[in-house]
C-alpha cells in the first residue's frame, strides 16, 4: 500500500503544474489494474512479458498479495518480492520528494 500511495502521490502532485489531472489518474489506475493482475491474471500474458511485468511495481499491488494468500509463493520468491517492493518504494519516495520540492517552490496560494 505504501508503494501504491507513493506512486499516486507523485502523479497527483502534477497538479502543481496542471489544472486537470483527473484523466491522468484514471488512466494510471486502469494501467495499474491491467498490468497488476486485477483485470487479467498475469499468467495470461505472453511468457516474454511476464518477467517484465514482475519487475514493474504493478504486479505487487494485486497479483503478488493474492498469490501469497493462496500459498503459490515460495519463501525465496516472497523475499525477492519484498526486495522489489523496497526498491520501488525508495524510487517513488525519492521521486515524491523531488516533485514536492519543485512544486512547492512554484505554488502560490491566494486567499479571498
Amino acid at each position: 500500500m505504501l508503494v501504491y500511495f507513493l506512486l499516486f502521490a507523485c502523479i497527483e502532485l502534477i497538479s502543481f503544474w496542471a489544472d486537470n489531472i483527473w484523466n491522468l489518474i484514471i488512466m494510471v489506475r486502469f494501467i495499474t489494474a491491467l498490468l497488476g493482475g486485477e483485470l487479467l491474471p498475469l499468467t495470461l500474458f505472453p511468457d516474454w512479458s511476464q518477467a517484465l511485468l514482475h519487475s514493474l511495481p504493478f504486479a505487487y499491488f494485486a497479483s503478488f498479495p493474492v498469490r501469497c494468500f493462496l500459498g503459490e509463493i515460495t519463501f525465496p520468491d516472497y523475499i525477492s518480492g519484498l526486495g522489489m517492493l523496497l526498491i520501488w518504494g525508495l524510487f517513488f519516495g525519492l521521486l515524491l520528494k523531488v516533485v514536492w520540492n519543485r512544486g512547492s517552490r512554484r505554488y502560490t496560494g491566494v486567499g479571498i
